[in-house]
């Protein structure tokens, strides 16, 4: 058995995921080369180190910090969702309203549709571009 495949089956004896016939070469292997013994014990030894180390605590205000952000996404994104909505249900009452009305004269009516038209297709192009540059912002993950 050559070195390279020892040293890549030295992870797997370690892991204990080796069959018995390959574990008994690699033993044969590393009871007469001095390099892949070496290399091995190093294995074993950070191995020991790394089940030894704890993971590290969170911070103590992780969590607070978490709900601040959490809560300041989910609160921005509802006052948007409910001033758009708001507004959009008030255009279409305003729009009903105003045509609904028989006295108007039919000029006023399509001027006023209009206006509304290009308040509507204004909005709708801001809030495009609005998601489309939150998608490329550079300072995304920096905190205001």
């Amino acid at each position: 058995m050559k070195c390279e495949e020892v040293r890549i089956k030295i992870n797997g004896l370690i892991d204990n995921e080796l069959a018995e016939s390959e574990i008994d070469a690699l033993l044969d292997h590393l009871s007469t080369c001095k390099s892949c013994r070496a290399y091995y014990k190093e294995l074993l030894r950070m191995n020991r180190e790394m089940l030894r180390a704890a993971p590290p605590d969170p911070a103590d205000n992780w969590y607070i910090d978490f709900r601040k952000r959490f809560f300041r996404k989910t609160g921005g994104f509802l006052g948007r969702l409910f001033f758009i909505g708001s507004y959009l249900v008030l255009l279409i009452y305003s729009l009903f309203q105003l045509f609904k009305a028989p006295n108007e004269d039919l000029a006023i009516k399509l001027i006023i549709g209009g206006i509304f038209a290009g308040f509507l297709l204004l909005l709708v192009v801001s809030i495009a571009d609005r998601i489309k540059e939150s998608k490329n912002d550079r300072y995304r993950g920096v905190i205001r």
